[in-house]
């Protein structure tokens, strides 16, 4: 098992199988997944990332240049780390959404989701006592906007077959084990309207905490 060294000490990796995106649907509204797969059709499509209710500070130290930058790209937003091993059942998004309430989620596969001969970069890592977050992005080699954010110096460009973050063997995706509030927490940003396949799991998560 492969082990990172980073500013948050050792974490082993596990593998992922799927990338989990959390809808604005409440199951109040849309019961059952034949309702919202109707809403969604074959895609997730891509929109700007939204400030984030609590201000704009609060959202460039999780966002960065994706809602601070020059014309910033649209894209979607996943979850990419494990919870102990497992799917979690509590979520803070979506975003500027009431809490205590459930909201559909769709797990993606990772091998028909996400791309490894895309470039792999680091967005922003948020260190906080309570959430230690990377945000991701995985970016086309001609998409102009991420090439020159990153010779601009304005985000870090990974290996994405050895980094301490996201990486890919050719054939499976890890992260970094989440066990506790203080490990590290991976989120994803892919810039393209991303497909909902027939092998896409549809599932209901409660929002209890966050903007």
């Amino acid at each position: 098992m492969r082990q990172a060294h980073d500013g948050f000490g050792e974490h082993n990796f596990e593998r992922i199988t799927h990338v989990r995106h959390v809808t604005r649907c409440k199951q109040a509204q849309f019961p059952d997944e034949a309702t919202v797969r109707d809403k969604y059709g074959i895609y997730l499509r891509k929109c700007h990332p939204r400030i984030h209710p609590a201000g704009i500070d609060w959202s460039v130290k999780y966002d960065g240049i994706l809602v601070s930058g020059e014309n910033p790209p649209k894209g979607v937003f996943f979850d990419a780390s494990l919870y102990r091993g497992g799917i979690p059942n509590i979520s803070p998004y979506p975003t500027g959404e009431s809490q205590n309430l459930d909201y559909w989620r769709v797990r993606l596969p990772c091998k028909s989701t996400l791309r490894n001969n895309h470039i792999l970069y680091k967005v922003t890592k948020v260190e906080t006592r309570a959430s230690r977050a990377v945000l991701l992005a995985l970016a086309p080699r001609q998409n102009e906007w991420f090439r020159l954010a990153y010779e601009e110096g304005k985000i870090e460009c990974l290996d994405v077959r050895n980094n301490e973050y996201m990486w890919c063997d050719n054939v499976q995706w890890y992260c970094p084990k989440y066990k506790n509030k203080g490990d590290v927490w991976i989120k994803l940003f892919l810039p393209w309207d991303v497909p909902i396949r027939t092998d896409s799991i549809w599932d209901t998560v409660t929002k209890t905490f966050g903007a």
